[in-house]
């Protein structure tokens, strides 16, 4: 069924037309890779901020998050808001080192720290995840759409899977970037006109007796003290949000593309914290508009269809049925903002990575043009496999927010990127761990998420094999500790086994917090006089370790 009227289709037709345009426009002055994937030219800061923050958020937020307060309360505001812990250790210490070493990929820095093997591992994690987290962005898009619209899933993955690809291949790092920052204002004003709509215009009695409602359901609950390692609770949250967060602003390509782009170290800084107020007031908005839809069915629950209506169609089905016209087409275009900016974000800084961190080792063609052709193929090849997996999603019987948390969250994110957390606090925060200990710590790590995975019965792949495993002992929690247990176990492990095999070495100052701290140290690569990001001299010990003299306990 069609609940969007003309007006809302031609608002979403002139949405995607100008994004379109945009890709097509900074196609031409495209000339290498370096230039597609990291440009060169300035761009406003504020510009950059909103792509940040657009990059940061998805579709998850416009309908996950509401859909999870609609069901529960407001604690898990906490898991987002540790995300200021992660930009205050990220803006003191990892910015200004990333724009020192890296040119392209931020993988590098991790070659540079502890050889290939770790750069290897952890780019291809991303890369091996990448098109399902796409794909799933894309699903979660087109679901909404299809419960708006009535357009067959199947189509609404083609075109919009299509449609993304051509502005995001066209139009490389430059067009992300600005085509970002309208998803986010989209993103954002949506939000706030449903918010604004829902206290002021929902109830004749105004905001008092909505609000009112949802505090007497407890719907505006934010900290229960209840701890239990087996359920979602205030703890896990914390837990979860602490160590996702630092691993998205300290480690993940999209968002080091980003801190490249800025002119200087310090409007680096100033961008991410602009990004992150962007975020935490986005945050606030969408959980609260579950809590408001809440308490307004609660109000009229004549006016909704279903009763036992899934959580996370209750959003769109509010947008379809509440909205007036032309604010129901300008919402929608929010959500499209929502899932086109981590689909163009994610396209772009993983393509990256495949050229920077394989294709541009095993391959030597040094012209511009080739290797500029060889960055769109591969930002073809990844969205049409992205593509794949949202049609594929189309015939999986769990739910989408089931496949999130058992695929994605209980086995992608720690087997494959469990590890990638420790490689980088380890190589940034300390001189002593070793390349052999690092290497040997990322074995640990994939051996640990093994043993976790498969030996508890709640994991998709547990089920199967935990009866078979019986003796051995069995991870028994929630599998949402996974990701950070995982990463502290490679932290803990690594930096004790670099103690007992390399005693006495120290990785080159210049590659630590101790050589780039707010405390002193380097210079910021992007200041006047400095080489530009990514060029950077680096020690000829760049990957190894120094030994410390034992006599005064100085890198030699």
């Amino acid at each position: 069924m069609n609940l969007l009227t003309t007006f809302d289709l031609l608002i979403l037709m002139l949405y995607f037309g100008i994004i379109i345009w945009i890709g097509m426009h900074f196609a031409r002055s495209q000339k290498s890779s370096e230039g597609y994937f990291a440009t060169k030219k300035k761009i406003p800061g504020w510009i950059v901020a909103l792509s940040m923050f657009a990059a940061t958020l998805s579709c998850f937020t416009f309908i996950g998050f509401p859909g999870w307060t609609y069901r529960h309360d407001l604690q898990i505001i906490l898991r987002e808001y540790m995300a200021i812990i992660a930009v205050i250790i990220c803006t003191l210490f990892a910015i200004r080192i990333y724009r020192s070493v890296v040119k392209i990929s931020v993988f590098e820095y991790l070659e540079a720290r502890f050889g290939y093997f770790a750069r290897f591992y952890s780019s291809f994690g991303m890369i091996i995840g990448a098109p399902i987290g796409i794909g799933l962005l894309l699903y979660i898009l087109c679901l909404a759409l299809h419960g708006l619209t009535g357009i067959s899933m199947i189509l609404l993955i083609l075109v919009i899977g299509v449609l993304t690809l051509i502005y995001t291949m066209w139009g490389g790092i430059e067009g992300c970037i600005y085509t970002e920052a309208i998803h986010g204002a989209m993103f954002i004003g949506s939000g706030l006109i449903t918010l604004l709509y829902l206290l002021f215009f929902s109830s004749p009695q105004g905001p008092a007796e909505i609000l009112e409602v949802a505090h007497q359901g407890g719907r505006l609950r934010i900290i229960d003290p209840t701890f239990n390692l087996h359920e979602p609770t205030l703890y896990m949250f914390i837990w979860v949000g602490f160590f996702s967060f630092l691993g998205s602003f300290g480690g993940s390509p999209h968002m080091v593309q980003r801190y490249l782009i800025a002119p200087s170290h310090k409007e680096a800084n100033l961008t991410t914290w602009l990004s992150l107020l962007c975020c935490l007031i986005t945050w606030a908005v969408f959980m609260s508009i579950g809590v408001l839809l809440w308490a307004f069915y609660q109000m009229h629950p004549d006016r909704l269809a279903l009763p036992d209506m899934e959580p996370d169609a209750i959003f769109p089905y509010f947008m379809g049925h509440e909205l007036p016209t032309g604010i129901a087409g300008l919402i929608l275009a929010g959500l499209l903002a929502s899932g086109l900016s981590g689909i163009s974000s994610g396209l772009n800084s993983i393509s990256a990575c495949v050229q920077s961190d394989f294709y541009d080792r095993l391959v030597k063609n040094k012209d511009p043009r080739h290797r500029l052709v060889v960055s769109k193929t591969i930002v073809l090849v990844l969205g049409t496999l992205a593509t794949f997996v949202a049609l594929l999603l189309t015939l999986w019987e769990g739910g989408v927010m089931k496949f999130a948390a058992d695929i994605i969250a209980s086995i992608i994110s720690p087997l494959l990127a469990g590890g990638l957390l420790a490689i980088f606090i380890l190589g940034l925060g300390t001189r002593r761990t070793s390349r052999r200990g690092m290497n040997a710590g990322i074995i640990a790590g994939i051996l640990f998420s093994l043993w976790a995975i498969t030996t508890n019965p709640a994991s998709p792949l547990g089920a199967i094999t935990a009866p078979y495993l019986s003796f051995l002992p069995a991870y028994n929690i929630h599998m949402w500790w996974l990701a950070g247990l995982s990463s502290l176990f490679v932290v803990i492990f690594s930096y004790l086994l670099s103690l007992m095999i390399d005693p006495g070495w120290l990785a080159p100052k210049e590659l630590t917090i101790y050589g780039h701290a707010i405390w002193g140290g380097c210079k910021d690569a992007a200041a006047p006089g400095s080489p530009a990001p990514g060029e950077v001299s680096l020690p000829a010990t760049s990957g190894q370790q120094t030994r410390v003299d034992q006599n005064n306990g100085s890198g030699s």
